[in-house]
């Protein structure tokens, strides 16, 4: 439900008013009964450890709830309360729908034995979450683990130990109620400024200084003071990310983006509950991850697996893709390919266009030929189509969903909501793809430089018997998609990504650094092999080329004078089979052999053949697409011997140091 609540392209407005008040806004239990449990959890009276508490609750979930309160060295702290007897509600849930499960699961095995998906192992993924959730020690390791990934070194400063409430022991009412809050979903949260911030007492799953993300924050948790029931974390000024104007939500969507992808395809643990209780606006603009008591984790193979999965979704190759679900468990081994590759593209192609559900259910309907407006079950022709696809699918695509997967499919899901709140056209994985080209350009993981080498070297103009060479165009298109924050560059009309497109932006100058940079470590191996084979084709063309243009300018000198040039030229010998004797060294011992200039030329610069010359020109063709301006051009390509004509020796020079 608290899912669903961010899909306006799923539900209607009143729907999804009524949902939203599942994220923070259920009815409170009695502020009593949570100062009892607070009191119990940390052995003493409110006293000793706040100063100041909410009277009331500022938000309440369906696991806990959440005060205001100040510690005695004046910081503003939010303490989560777990509801009484929750553990009991939920393992009544639990059961009754772990043996509901287990009914469907024979059903299932009964009368549809194809289907792999086990339901209770993903009913005990579920469970172990809910009940890892119900322990908020498990939340502060995993809200600390988290802030050590994406959160910057200069932005985690370590708060006091021991500073708790003043010696009288009396905790006192919060003036007023003029509290800027909001809380969380099921874990409750808060909201809150950008206070003193904390270092992770747990070891940092990957170095910060690689994988901080700007733009988000992740509060401190108080430690001293965070039990099995009660959880003291740092408050967070703001409003709930959802609730902002759209052109504000549009601004901070490629930043939430960007911390989860870090979660996903870096850390390997990822917030799997990231609804609009949990995603707050601070007040300095910052992005506010809060509630991480319901997290996943990704195996490193199933890491490279996915960004492998992102590309070739994002390209719209879905014979690759079938690869990535064999590895990802989620189609056997002995899928046919023939059937799931096309029923792939009839329901994966409209997604990756983006637009959210309504988009999709349009694009499904016209590829097959349904009228928008039509009615399903007068559209005869159409509607058989895309039932006999659907049964084809449960009946003969034998598909299973790993247990992680379903929170993972939530956690897009959500994320997915609140960006098409700030964009209606907003594509998940479209978006995603800069991200995924970025770490393919700079992970050292075998996988990924696997990954990669298939990227450069796919669909490459040549292939000299040993190996197809490195595909200049693509290498491009990474790097410009890489330094693209939108992945606007490289989007095509229907949605996929186009390998080959460069984008405006990008010119030899940014190219160049980025590859020469540290950012560009992975891709230089690849580089400094296929410099050589570069060289060799653009020096071969442009020696041929210019040796050509010799050739020719005392003819086209004869040709200029009048009266007689046409005579002339016809009575010029050729140049090129023009024999001469030509000194050289053979180790130490001076010789001499007769040779022509067109001899001498094939020596030095063998002739082309056809893929080669189809690579030099590809690669040229890059090289003015990527020049900065059309003096950089033009001088190209005088040096490589295609221009009659420079644009001076300043821009000569200019180009060259680019």
């Amino acid at each position: 439900a608290q899912t669903l609540s961010v899909r306006p392209d799923v539900l209607p407005p009143a729907a999804l008013a009524e949902l939203a008040v599942l994220q923070d806004s259920v009815v409170p239990f009695d502020t009593a009964i949570a100062i009892e449990t607070i009191e119990t959890e940390l052995g003493g009276p409110l006293g000793a450890f706040f100063t100041e508490v909410s009277s009331e609750p500022v938000a309440a979930a369906s696991l806990a709830q959440v005060y205001r309160a100040k510690l005695a060295d004046g910081r503003e702290v939010a303490v989560k309360v777990q509801r009484p007897k929750i553990l009991e509600q939920v393992s009544k849930d639990l059961y009754v729908l772990r043996r509901a499960a287990e009914v469907y699961q024979r059903l299932i095995d009964r009368f549809a034995p194809q289907q792999k998906t086990n339901y209770v192992d993903l009913l005990n993924e579920w469970a172990v979450g809910f009940y890892t959730e119900l322990d908020f020690r498990s939340e502060v390791d995993n809200l600390n683990a988290i802030r050590d990934v994406i959160v910057a070194d200069a932005d985690r400063v370590q708060p006091l130990v021991g500073a708790f409430a003043a010696g009288d022991g009396v905790a006192r009412a919060a003036a007023g109620d003029g509290v800027a809050h909001a809380a969380a979903g099921d874990g409750v949260e808060h909201a809150a400024a950008p206070a003193a911030h904390a270092s992770s007492s747990k070891p940092a799953l990957t170095s910060s200084a690689k994988t901080a993300v700007d733009g988000v924050y992740v509060p401190y948790a108080v430690e001293e003071l965070c039990t099995a029931r009660v959880a003291v974390t740092e408050w967070i000024d703001g409003v709930k990310l959802s609730t902002c104007e759209p052109a504000e939500i549009k601004r901070l969507t490629p930043v939430a983006q960007e911390a989860f992808l870090v979660q996903l395809l870096e850390a390997g643990i990822f917030h799997a509950d990231p609804h609009p209780g949990n995603l707050f606006r601070m007040s300095d603009g910052r992005l506010a991850i809060l509630d991480f008591g319901l997290v996943a984790r990704v195996r490193s193979t199933d890491q490279d697996t996915m960004v492998n999965a992102i590309v070739h979704l994002a390209n719209k190759d879905f014979p690759s893709l079938v690869d990535d679900f064999i590895d990802l468990e989620i189609l056997p081994k002995d899928t046919s390919r023939g059937t799931v590759v096309p029923l792939m593209d009839k329901a994966l192609s409209p997604y990756i266009a983006g637009g959210g559900a309504q988009a999709f259910e349009r694009r499904v309907r016209e590829s097959y030929g349904i009228d928008a407006d039509a009615d399903l079950g007068k559209a005869v022709g159409g509607f058989q189509a895309m039932t006999q696809d659907a049964l084809t699918v449960l009946n003969d695509v034998p598909f299973s969903i790993p247990p992680y997967f379903a929170l993972l499919g939530r956690a897009f899901v959500t994320l997915e909501g609140i960006a098409l709140q700030g964009d209606p056209d907003y594509a998940i994985i479209q978006a995603a793809y800069p991200f995924v080209s970025r770490k393919l350009l700079s992970s050292d993981r075998p996988a990924a430089r696997r990954a990669l080498q298939e990227a450069l070297y796919a669909g490459a103009g040549r292939d000299d018997g040993r190996r197809s060479a490195l595909n200049p165009r693509r290498l491009a298109s990474l790097v410009a998609s890489a330094l693209d924050e939108t992945g606007e560059d490289t989007i095509v009309p229907g949605g996929s990504i186009d390998f080959d497109a460069i984008g405006e932006d990008a010119n030899a100058t940014t190219l160049a650094k980025y590859v020469l940079g540290a950012r560009g470590e992975a891709i230089r191996d690849f580089c400094e092999d296929e410099a050589v084979v570069v060289a060799d084709a653009l020096g071969r063309q442009a020696a041929r080329r210019w040796f050509q243009r010799a050739l020719d300018a005392p003819a086209a000198a004869a040709r200029r004078l009048p009266f007689f040039g046409a005579a002339l030229e016809r009575a010029l010998p050729d140049p090129a089979t023009l024999t001469a004797p030509l000194p050289f060294l053979d180790n130490g011992t001076p010789r001499v052999i007769i040779a022509s200039p067109r001899e001498v030329l094939d020596a030095v610069a063998p002739p082309l053949d056809r893929d080669d010359e189809l690579y030099a020109l590809d690669v040229q063709k890059l090289l003015e697409d990527a020049a900065p301006d059309d003096d950089a051009r033009k001088t190209l390509e005088v040096l490589l011997g295609g221009g009659a004509g420079g644009a001076g020796p300043l821009a000569a020079a200019r180009t060259l140091l680019d």
